[in-house]
């Protein structure tokens, strides 16, 4: 629900201090906020060899992406060695944002092997995998596919059946819109979801380099304040 500082206040209230679950989780809000710096801050505090969880490493990944600090976040895929499935995702993202297009189809083209390969035989018309994959075709420039993947995510997740996952779905269609040069329908997409709570967040709209091909434009500009106001952040002076 975006309830940033009652979701900071639950967490350290009977939390020990500098918990790394507590301080990891901290993190995450901070980002949400548009805060990286903060976040960084404390994730610092917590050991690097701590990630018991997908979540946790994709807090550190994103808030040195946020920074624009792409060798910590190249750093923070190699200390995993493979142990998440978002890392070889992750690989694309980071090559990608750095404008390296040869190593982002090198990556790309090793997460979609890696992915077909831990799906092997279980079905794959599921929304995480069509999440996934769309994702990841939209990086290899496999325009139509990606799209009818991301579309079919969103057709996975009827708004009444599960208004949640629906959501997300919807965010991934925007960003294979974006990645594969739908700026308009990239818009209408994020129009839809980023005013309500499950939508993406402020920091993300802000600061990730995904969004980077829809920065300039005045549709986004509105988007992004409209993701700041349902956070309860005070508008820009």
């Amino acid at each position: 629900m975006r309830r940033y500082p009652a979701h900071e206040q639950l967490l350290t209230k009977d939390a020990a201090g500098g918990d790394p679950w507590t301080q990891s989780a901290l993190g995450r809000i901070k980002l949400a906020q548009g805060d990286p710096v903060a976040a960084q801050s404390l994730l610092d505090q917590v050991p690097l060899d701590f990630s018991p969880t997908e979540d946790i490493w994709g807090t550190r990944f994103d808030a040195a992406l946020y920074l624009r600090d792409y060798d910590a976040a190249s750093r923070m895929i190699a200390a995993t060695s493979g142990k998440w499935a978002g890392d070889a995702v992750a690989e694309g993202e980071l090559a990608r944002a750095r404008g390296d297009k040869q190593k982002a189809l090198a990556a790309f083209a090793a997460a979609r092997e890696k992915l077909d390969s831990t799906w092997g035989d279980r079905l794959k018309d599921e929304v995480d995998y069509m999440k996934q994959v769309s994702e990841v075709d939209a990086g290899l420039g496999r325009k139509d596919q990606a799209i009818r993947e991301a579309q079919r995510a969103v057709d996975l997740k009827p708004i009444a059946k599960d208004p949640l996952e629906r959501t997300y779905a919807v965010v991934n269609l925007a960003l294979v819109y974006a990645w594969t040069g739908e700026r308009d329908r990239a818009l209408e997409q994020l129009e839809i979801v980023a005013a309500i709570p499950a939508g993406p967040t402020y920091g993300d709209l802000l600061l990730n380099p995904c969004w980077d091909s829809l920065r300039g434009d005045k549709r986004f500009d509105k988007i992004v304040s409209a993701a700041k106001a349902a956070s309860g952040l005070p508008a820009a002076p």
